[in-house]
């Protein structure tokens, strides 16, 4: 039985049909049509950490953010690591040009994510909450990033590997607010007037921080951890992202 006919089976759904649901880099999602009409989504995460996390915040998301509903959760067995079943929530992917109104409302939601309020810098896992080291983001960061060196020397080319190495030594990140870097990157770059739009909406919830100050940093940071990511998941099926990751740290590091 394969690894979502044996969800199928947990979960004790009556299933139409089955899509498989593109780009969902960090879990294995699939789309399930049920023989009621309804549809719901399975989604199995790479491990078992990540599940627990994934399950705890949407229940904390639920009551402020317009997130999936979990419907039902599996803890996994010694094979599968577990697995969430979602609702359905309306609405269709970004893929094309992010308008005016559009960038005021991802600001909006943005905001509101970054309203709730966590007991101490950490992340939810298997065994509850787990506290960074010393409650500091910055040693976090550090002891991330010298993780992430072997394996990134392994497919970096030396000389641009030596100057991402001279260049987080020399940088200073002051914000855990990491998730920036996916708004400028995929949003702000492609239509710079969205970010207008998107620092309005904000704003009418929060301050938005002086983003010059931490961008450049941390889209450093999280394109060297994308390379490692594509190692692990494998260079030859994610080619396009780590050219794209490659191509951010050429620009970071003036290479």
């Amino acid at each position: 039985m394969n690894l979502i006919q044996t969800i199928i089976g947990r979960f004790n759904l009556n299933v139409l049909s089955v899509d498989n649901v593109p780009e969902s880099f960090s879990s294995q999602v699939y789309k399930l049509n049920l023989t009621s009409g309804e549809t719901v989504y399975a989604k199995i995460p790479y491990n078992r950490d990540k599940l627990y996390r994934e399950y705890r915040m949407l229940e904390m998301l639920s009551e402020v953010l317009p997130v999936p509903k979990v419907l039902d959760f599996w803890s996994g067995d010694d094979f599968i690591s577990g697995a969430l079943l979602l609702s359905q929530i309306q609405g269709i992917p970004c893929t094309g040009n992010i308008d005016d109104e559009l960038a005021f409302q991802i600001g909006v939601y943005h905001a509101k994510l970054h309203e709730i309020k966590m007991p101490w810098y950490g992340v939810e896992g298997l065994d509850g909450f787990q506290f960074l080291n010393q409650n500091n983001w910055r040693l976090y960061i550090k002891n991330n990033f010298e993780k992430l060196t072997k394996p990134c020397k392994e497919v970096l080319e030396r000389g641009l590997f030596e100057k991402c190495i001279n260049h987080f030594e020399s940088a200073r990140g002051g914000s855990s607010e990491i998730d920036f870097t996916k708004i400028n990157r995929y949003v702000w770059e492609v239509n710079p007037q969205s970010r207008v739009s998107y620092k309005e909406g904000y704003s009418t919830i929060r301050p938005l921080m002086e983003l010059e100050t931490i961008l450049p940093f941390y889209d450093f940071y999280d394109a060297f951890s994308a390379v490692v990511w594509c190692k692990n998941r494998g260079i030859e099926k994610n080619k396009a992202f780590l050219k794209e990751s490659i191509s951010v740290l050429q620009k970071s590091v003036g290479c």
